[in-house]
């Protein structure tokens, strides 16, 4: 569903900051499933897992929080709201200066888009950092018992990665929200890649969803997807649509 080209730069940018950062570092979002999910989705189907276009790390203190961001900082990110910006040239993969930014066409700069989410949010943590940085509650689990974090070495450096329950907790909890099409698609992919490729048994799954997700949450998951946007979901996996809608069944029920 992404352009090879913007997964790869996105891939080549994960392992540039993650060379810079103190051990663990906690991976979630879409490299967090692919990371979990591509063994086995390529055993079946002969390619690798989608990539994801942004970059997305997890933290439980603002002292990590801050020390990431300023690392960020130093090499070349620039804060947009509450993520990290960097222009990329889609053609040549090379980093834009202000000045490229201005000249160059925009459909030929890939926004290569770091998002630091902090277990918890408040009016201190706003204050020191001067903007609300996105939040994700769960991500605080990862951090406080082993159950829920998968570790493993990536890159050189120790990963932890949320377990796949977890991880498809906050996948439910981002794609309610969602707005943008690609962005929401890619949600329900990830949904039904760690539903059937994650290694974990379906009904674990579902137990934990159903302890750490909102009711709401679950009841808008399940009338959030059209028929057109289930097709393309089924599309892009190579997955039966029938498969697919007894899952989001399974979840919601």
């Amino acid at each position: 569903m992404y352009d090879k080209k913007e997964t790869e730069i996105s891939y080549d940018y994960l392992k540039i900051i993650i060379s810079k950062l103190k051990e663990p570092i906690i991976i979630i979002g879409g490299w967090a499933t692919y990371l979990t999910v591509n063994s086995r989705y390529k055993s079946e189907f002969g390619t690798d897992y989608i990539g994801s276009r942004d970059v997305d790390l997890g933290f439980n203190t603002i002292k990590s929080f801050k020390y990431t961001s300023n690392i960020l900082e130093e090499n070349g990110f620039k804060l947009v709201s509450f993520r990290y910006l960097k222009e990329i040239n889609y053609e040549t993969g090379k980093e834009l200066t202000k000045e490229e930014s201005i000249t160059t066409p925009i459909h030929n700069i890939f926004p290569m888009y770091i998002d630091l989410l902090i277990a918890e949010t408040n009016k201190q943590i706003i204050n020191e950092l001067g903007f609300a940085p996105a939040d994700e509650p769960l991500v605080k689990l990862v951090f406080e018992n082993k159950k829920y974090r998968t570790e493993l070495i990536e890159f050189n450096k120790k990963l932890w990665l949320p377990s796949p329950p977890l991880l498809l907790a906050t996948k439910i909890n981002s794609v309610v929200n969602r707005g943008q099409t690609h962005k929401k698609i890619k949600d329900y992919c990830d949904i039904v890649a760690l539903c059937l490729y994650s290694g974990e048994d379906i009904s674990t799954l579902i137990s934990f969803i159903k302890n750490h997700t909102i009711k709401e949450r679950l009841i808008k998951f399940k009338t959030n997807i059209t028929k057109e946007e289930l097709e393309q979901v089924s599309s892009i996996l190579r997955i039966n649509k029938d498969i697919i809608e007894k899952l989001i069944l399974k979840i919601i029920v």
